[in-house]
């Protein structure tokens, strides 16, 4: 009985020095793929923070109203502290265009039907439709709100770039190499792909982007390192 007790724990420490060696084997089999994996995540985020900066614009948001009688067909709103912002592209509540002009210090509006108007401002935006305007309400500038967004012409420049001068102001070793793509369920298109036969990493970023008429979009870009 003794000796089935004695020999019951030898073999209970051998299996479980076994089983340890087997696991340093493995983690030393794996611990380079392991290292690569979380060199390429690192890589991954660099790309996507560059490609998201290299993309983006300033826009400026205004809230225009107009609590007076409509006795007139426009407004008029002095925009002189930012007249060398960028264009202006003027909207109603709907979000729909509307006639709009800069003249000297006053940015001028079609008064539809609407008494909340929101204008754009970027230099990514195209310029607003003008028009004759006289006459005009006075109309005041509620808010006004900063922002650094992503465009989509900035978007496509940054497809259409020399691949190693855009790898270089990524800041990517030169053992990295790199695709994009881009997607928003209308239009897709994608830059750098390459035949490889390294192990591949992949990432999906949704972004929110405007375009050149300041509507708000919706897509992701797949970035895929190896």
């Amino acid at each position: 009985m003794g000796g089935s007790k004695k020999g019951s724990h030898v073999g209970m420490v051998l299996s479980f020095v076994i089983f340890i060696t087997f696991v340093v084997f493995l983690y030393a089999v794996l611990e380079p793929s392991l290292k690569i994996g979380e060199d390429r995540s690192n890589e991954l985020e660099l790309i996507k923070t560059k490609i998201i900066d290299m993309s983006s614009e300033s826009l400026i948001t205004l809230t225009i109203t107009n609590s007076s009688p409509k006795e007139s067909n426009c407004l008029k709103i002095n925009v002189s502290t930012l007249v060398d912002d960028g264009n202006f592209i003027a909207k109603n509540a709907g979000e729909n265009k509307v006639n709009s002009e800069i003249i000297g210090d006053f940015l001028f509006i079609d008064w539809a039907d609407s008494n909340i108007f929101k204008v754009y401002i970027s230099p990514e935006v195209d310029e607003g439709s003008g028009d004759t305007f006289s006459d005009c309400a006075l109309g005041s500038i509620e808010l006004v709100n900063s922002r650094r967004e992503v465009f989509e012409e900035k978007i496509k420049d940054i497809f259409n770039r020399d691949y190693e001068e855009l790898k270089s102001s990524i800041g990517l070793g030169e053992d990295i190499e790199f695709s994009l793509m881009f997607n928003d369920s209308v239009k897709e298109f994608s830059a750098f792909e390459k035949e490889t036969s390294k192990e591949v990493y992949a990432e999906d970023n949704v972004i929110r982007y405007f375009d050149n008429e300041a509507n708000i979009n919706a897509g992701f870009i797949r970035i895929k390192v190896w």
